[in-house]
């Protein structure tokens, strides 16, 4: 078959690299290079499900990839003995409907002691009802990208065109030269559909980057709403993200201060965290899509197929094997 596949981020070029075994596959990405803005400009957490105790179809997704995403990235992923998630006492899941749910999907987890030393790194620890470490890994986004672009470039099966932003109008000619359509944009999920499956939402985001001793290898969530998460990147660096202030709309966008919304997640976060140093060294920008009615935080991964034109909705990282799993049942029905 002859298959198109619209974007060249993380899925599409993945996609590619999986389809061109058995078919000639040609990618197209508007950019002028393939890039993988979706998965470095964010937290380099690969879910194993922790962070969804609302959304049972998002960690289910999520269980069913992770260990083949494992077997297949192991060398682009590290973990740290404490990579933990603590649950405040504000949450909107208490502590023993958490640990009931780590229990019901089997994810590894053991208590964290209230004489543990990690407290001693949490401004007021009597804020949390307890909290678990966790066994999450830390992804290598640049080692990610070589390993997945690099057989993009040999291989005789894939065609590529940069620069070359896809329409509306040129998908309908995409379908009527190709068996297949792939739309694997992310931030464009339902180019061409007639009547797209689900709603969704674009949401600008911006993450600290920052380098501090007092955070080298920890990883902390603050569990469940407007609060902030701490993550491991290398060493003392890490990045940092909060619920209220990450996100920013597109009416915004015209003025927004960078370092004056660095310094509101930075201030949110010292609710939570005792920074030394408190030195930026980096930022990341970017925009997730994400269905418009999230009440319980869903991030499932949505693959819908119109006529010979399929979409592909990635929820999280680790799902991009479930992801394809969907993308051939429906090419070959």
């Amino acid at each position: 078959m002859k298959i198109a596949i619209i974007g060249a981020g993380f899925y599409g070029c993945y996609l590619a690299k999986k389809l061109s075994n058995n078919h000639e596959v040609h990618l197209f990405e508007s950019k002028e290079k393939m890039c993988m803005a979706a998965i470095v400009n964010n937290q380099n957490r690969l879910h194993l499900g922790y962070h969804y105790p609302r959304s049972n179809e998002t960690v289910l997704q999520i269980i069913s990839s992770y260990n083949r995403f494992l077997e297949e990235f192991r060398d682009c992923v590290s973990f740290i003995p404490q990579n933990i998630y603590a649950v405040h006492k504000d949450s909107n899941v208490d502590f023993e409907h958490y640990s009931n749910f780590f229990n019901s999907y089997n994810l590894d987890h053991r208590e964290v002691l209230k004489s543990d030393k990690i407290w001693d790194k949490i401004k007021n620890p009597k804020d949390f009802q307890g909290a678990f470490y966790t066994s999450e890994g830390i992804l290598d986004t640049s080692k990610l990208r070589l390993k997945v672009i690099e057989p993009i470039y040999s291989s005789k099966n894939i065609k590529i065109s940069c620069n070359h932003k896809v329409d509306d109008n040129e998908v309908n000619i995409l379908r009527n030269k190709f068996d297949y359509v792939i739309n694997c944009t992310y931030n464009d999920p339902y180019i061409g559909f007639e009547s797209p499956p689900v709603k969704v939402k674009k949401e600008h985001c911006l993450i600290v980057v920052m380098k501090d001793s007092n955070y080298r290898d920890f990883g902390f969530a603050v569990m469940d709403g407007n609060f902030c998460s701490l993550y491991p990147i290398k060493g003392d660096i890490f990045s940092l993200s909060s619920v209220v202030h990450t996100p920013f709309n597109k009416n915004e966008l015209s003025s927004f201060n960078v370092k004056e919304n660095l310094e509101k997640i930075i201030s949110d976060s010292e609710k939570y965290f005792l920074f030394k140093e408190r030195k930026i060294v980096d930022y990341y920008f970017g925009t997730k899509t994400k269905i418009k009615n999230d009440l319980n935080d869903e991030r499932e991964t949505l693959v819908v197929k119109e006529g010979n034109l399929i979409s592909v909705l990635i929820g999280k990282i680790s799902t991009i094997f479930y992801s394809i799993d969907e993308v051939e049942k429906e090419i070959y029905k």
